[in-house]
């Protein structure tokens, strides 16, 4: 197997990992973290970021006021983009709503998520640790537990 098709099967072994262990909640969030760019375009993901996901409801944080406004009007494109993007059955009623608030957006998105999200649910990170404790090797072990963690937080 070379290198390439060894790190697809671990990265879609990751995925599975997290789309099976992982909340849909948390699971949502990162990924909609990651690809906010791909699923709203350059220019309104240089003005917005995605900060939480409570009861179905995305809150949005959004750098001026101005754009609050206009993404509210198109709010309901917004969401229609988004649903599109997720066409996986698991995470149907994870997402029902947007909200826009003033917030910090940061121009790099991935430290952005670093510092929305300061920790994982007690109940994630006990599913984390419980799935991983049948690994023998201390190093990796640790090594996806962290990485799992980070991914959840993105």
């Amino acid at each position: 197997m070379k290198s390439y098709q060894k790190t697809q099967f671990l990265f879609s072994g990751v995925q599975d990992f997290m789309r099976r262990y992982i909340p849909p909640q948390a699971f949502f969030l990162s990924q909609i973290r990651k690809d906010w760019e791909r699923i709203v375009g350059r220019n309104i993901a240089g003005h917005s970021f995605p900060a939480n996901l409570r009861a179905g409801i995305l809150s949005v944080n959004v750098d001026d006021s101005i754009w609050i406004q206009e993404l509210s009007l198109q709010k309901d494109s917004l969401r229609e983009h988004i649903l599109d993007f997720f066409k996986d059955s698991r995470l149907s009623g994870v997402f029902t709503t947007l909200r826009f608030r003033n917030g910090e957006v940061a121009r790099n998105n991935t430290s952005q998520a670093r510092k929305l999200s300061l920790s994982l649910d007690k109940d994630t990170r006990q599913k984390i640790d419980e799935t991983l404790s049948p690994i023998e090797d201390k190093e990796l072990r640790e090594s996806l537990r962290k990485y799992l963690i980070q991914s959840s937080l993105k």
